[in-house]
């Protein structure tokens, strides 16, 4: 049996999208660039090519040695939008590992419902249905009753 296909098409690596094969001239296919994107200039398509290499490594937590050079060397590209797409991208992953910031971003949302739980009617419902114990000040369901 074989292998089903995952995507139908054709990759672009200028638009960054599965295209079908129509939009795909004769040697469109073995560039994979597609007949919109072939129409730009060649200094753009390169510079959107450069673009979408830098914002693919959002996908990773942390930056490897291999992933920072090459930032390093697109720092020194012609176009101004590839140097500050990559200058934002060192900067970002300076100082904490990306991980570490969505910890963060996870905890501040979790504070953040929390807080908003305090307004509704089912967390009042549920305290009420919670008995106080009376030596240590925890909450105890009606499950968890000796009796």
């Amino acid at each position: 049996m074989a292998k089903k296909k995952r995507f139908k098409g054709h990759y672009c690596k200028v638009c960054d999208s599965y295209i079908a094969n129509e939009r795909f001239s004769g040697k469109g296919h073995a560039r994979h660039i597609c007949k919109k994107c072939s129409k730009l200039p060649i200094e753009e398509q390169h510079e959107q090519i450069n673009l979408n290499r830098i914002f693919s490594l959002y996908r990773y937590s942390n930056l490897s040695k291999v992933n920072r050079i090459k930032l390093e060397k697109f720092l020194g590209n012609k176009s101004k939008k590839v140097r500050e797409a990559a200058r934002e991208m060192l900067d970002e992953f300076t100082g904490k590992s990306r991980y570490k910031i969505m910890e963060d971003e996870e905890y501040e949302y979790e504070e953040f419902m929390l807080s908003n739980l305090e307004d509704y009617e089912f967390v009042k419902q549920l305290e009420d249905d919670c008995y106080l114990d009376d030596t240590e000040g925890n909450y105890i369901e009606d499950d968890e009753l000796p009796f």
